[in-house]
C-alpha cells in the first residue's frame, strides 16, 4: 500500500501514539493491529534491528494507518487509503 501522507502521531481509543514509543505502548493504546508484517532488518550502526509494519483500520469514516517499527520503537506513521467497516 502506498502511503498518502506521513504523520507524527495517531489517536487511538486509549490514547495518543507518537514516534519513538515502544510496541507495548502502541499495543496498549491501539490494541491488536489488523495486520502485522515482518519487512526485513537494518543495521543501525551497533546492532541489527528487525523491521515490522503494523496496520490499523480506523473504520470507514477514517483511514488505514501503517506504523513502522525498527526494533521495539515506532519510527513512522503513514496514512493510507480510506478504512473499511470493522
Amino acid at each position: 500500500m502506498m502511503p498518502y501522507s506521513s504523520d507524527s502521531s495517531l489517536r487511538c481509543n486509549n490514547g495518543l501514539v507518537t514516534l519513538g514509543e515502544s510496541k507495548l505502548d502502541v499495543f496498549s493504546k491501539c490494541g491488536t493491529p489488523s495486520n502485522e508484517a515482518d519487512v526485513g532488518k537494518v543495521f543501525n550502526g551497533y546492532s541489527t534491528d528487525y523491521q515490522q509494519d503494523w496496520t490499523y483500520n480506523m473504520g470507514s469514516t477514517s483511514y488505514l494507518y501503517t506504523l513502522k517499527f525498527a526494533g521495539n520503537h515506532l519510527m513512522q506513521i503513514s496514512r493510507g487509503s480510506r478504512g473499511f467497516p470493522r
